[in-house]
């Protein structure tokens, strides 16, 4: 037999009831109790509103945290595509030269401009060594300046010049040589252009002394000769290497070699380079040399313009 329960009773049941923690024996009593008692049912009716208003207010709440939430990570995705294109767009503007022999004479001429003696750049010949790539050139005004430019290639498949040098040249045909450099390695840059059929061989001529002190009685020129294959050319030489031959081709030992001129030689073997030296009053003289262009402030750049990006990713994910 079911007992009856008062009102106070119900009322004091009722939060209890609400939540849903009291057991299956109350639940029945209390909802026969309601079902039959206006004032229990009026009490319970307004608390169970007041209970669902309280729910909303905390719901309502984190819905505005989480729409703030997703704004700050849309900003924070807009602030990491910013800094990559601005990045991009930085790192393009340097390395923007294409593997194109008109955009790489350019690439020299622009670079010239502020030397004492520019030059207006037309290129001959490329040799590439890793990501640096070796244009020769020489001037359209005045066929008798040339020299060598040294690009890297970027990422993006494009280049950016690093340095120059320019000689002019005493001699209508031209064979000149450089000094290079690619990573840690040295080489000897060779540039030919404008050569006569005459010319069968081109020599890289070595200084040397067959005793040490350098004393110029001791002095002996050395000739490295090379079969001329084209009436235009770049070569690129490991400096040992041509040491290495120059070294092997004396029966005694030399000391102190380096690398002064050229030569010119016929299908005989007779030196001809006399026959194209120019004359005096077509020698330029002096005011030629080289620069160089480093990459290092670049690269500060764009560490500057990742560094900001990663302080407003920062700024807009931290609560």
């Amino acid at each position: 037999m079911r007992k009856d329960i008062t009102c106070s009773i119900v009322q004091d049941l009722l939060p209890s009831y609400i939540e849903h923690l009291t057991s299956e024996e109350t639940d029945l009593l209390v909802t026969e109790h309601l079902e039959t008692c206006g004032e229990c049912r009026s009490i319970h009716e307004a608390m169970v509103e007041e209970v669902t208003e309280v729910e909303k207010a905390p719901k309502a709440e984190l819905k505005f945290f989480r729409k703030i939430r997703k704004t700050k990570l849309i900003a924070a995705g807009i602030s990491i595509l910013l800094t990559l294109i601005l990045t991009y767009v930085v790192y393009a503007m340097e390395f923007s030269y294409a593997l194109d022999k008109t955009e790489l004479a350019l690439a020299v001429t622009e670079f010239t401009a502020p030397f004492k003696q520019p030059v207006e750049a037309y290129a001959l010949e490329t040799y590439s060594i890793g990501r640096d790539l070796f244009v020769s050139f020489k001037d359209r005004d005045q066929e008798s300046i040339n020299g060598i430019a040294q690009f890297v290639k970027g990422w993006n498949n494009r280049y950016r010049i690093l340095r120059v040098q320019i000689r002019p040249s005493e001699y209508s045909s031209v064979v000149q040589h450089y000094p290079i450099e690619s990573g840690k390695e040295r080489y000897i840059a060779v540039s030919g252009y404008n050569l006569s059929e005459e010319i069968a061989q081109y020599g890289l001529d070595y200084s040397a002394y067959t005793m040490p002190g350098d004393l110029s009685d001791h002095r002996i020129r050395i000739p490295v000769k090379f079969d001329k294959e084209n009436l235009q050319f770049l070569h690129v030489y490991e400096e040992d290497e041509l040491l290495e031959i120059v070294r092997s081709s004396q029966e005694i030992t030399i000391h102190n070699p380096r690398l002064t001129g050229s030569s010119f030689y016929d299908e005989e073997g007779n030196e001809i380079t006399k026959n194209f030296r120019l004359a005096e009053e077509d020698i330029q003289q002096g005011g030629y040399g080289g620069g160089k262009a480093e990459l290092f402030m670049l690269y500060v750049f764009m560490g500057i313009i990742a560094g900001f990006g990663v302080i407003m990713v920062r700024y807009f994910l931290t609560d």
